[in-house]
């Protein structure tokens, strides 16, 4: 019998439309999210962990009159939500206080440094709302954010031509259980819980782990030690039901 993560997943109605104006059903965007809960079940059935969804509903965008009815969301690169994340992650939350929260939103922005406009997009495709990065967040407001588009890496501003791939909630969600861990295979910097990172060849033996990055299509090894961070730190594993 496996542990269990329950996700409890809001998707904004204003992902449905594609950047090219063609707007996909709900029924396949639901099997989408279905399928990145699938990919993590079956990542972290290594730790012996099952990941389930309890439910998946779209809603309104809560920030619409601040981003314009895009859908988007704005990381400013601190430590503190933005009011636009302090929004989205208090909207719609589930009665269950240990399922993991997930909101799938079409974009991040960040300000532009070059306003007007005050805000350009961002190649980032998700984000995990912690303690461990948000000094003192609430239980209230944690969770994870996808995006499904977003410009390529290294072009902010620029054209939503890719976004999240069915990789990205699996790495968002061991961002989200790990607690304290300095990645022995990484920088050594205190809370840096990535490995160090050459690409996604298939020579670098670091491609094949889910701490490496998300636009690597290989990503499903799990270290046994951040397994049993996961399933021991005395904060986040409350998130993983124990059987």
């Amino acid at each position: 019998m496996y542990d269990t993560v329950h996700f409890d997943v809001k998707v904004l109605n204003d992902v449905l439309t594609r950047p090219s104006g063609r707007v996909d059903s709900q029924a396949v965007v639901e099997a989408r999210v279905r399928r990145d809960v699938e990919k993590a079940a079956a990542v972290f059935r290594q730790c012996g962990v099952e990941a389930v969804v309890d439910r998946v509903v779209f809603i309104a965008d809560p920030n619409v009159a601040s981003n314009g009815a895009t859908g988007s969301v704005l990381r400013d690169g601190t430590t503190s939500l933005t009011t636009e994340e302090n929004a989205l992650l208090g909207t719609d939350r589930s009665a269950n206080d240990f399922a993991v929260n997930v909101y799938y939103i079409h974009h991040f922005t960040e300000p532009n440094p070059a306003a007007p406009p005050p805000t350009r997009t961002v190649p980032l495709v998700g984000f995990t709302y912690s303690n461990d990065y948000f000094a003192g967040i609430p239980n209230s407001r944690n969770g994870i954010i996808i995006a499904r588009f977003s410009p390529p890496a290294g072009a902010a501003g620029g054209v939503l031509s890719t976004g999240a791939t069915d990789n990205t909630l699996s790495h968002e969600l061991e961002h989200f259980l790990l607690d304290s861990y300095t990645n022995p295979h990484g920088s050594l910097i205190p809370g840096d819980e990535h490995r160090l990172t050459a690409g996604c060849l298939a020579s670098d033996p670091n491609s094949f782990f889910l701490m490496h990055r998300t636009d690597c299509l290989t990503l499903w090894k799990i270290e046994p030690e951040e397994c049993t961070n996961m399933l021991t730190n005395p904060d986040e594993s409350a998130y993983v039901e124990q059987f």
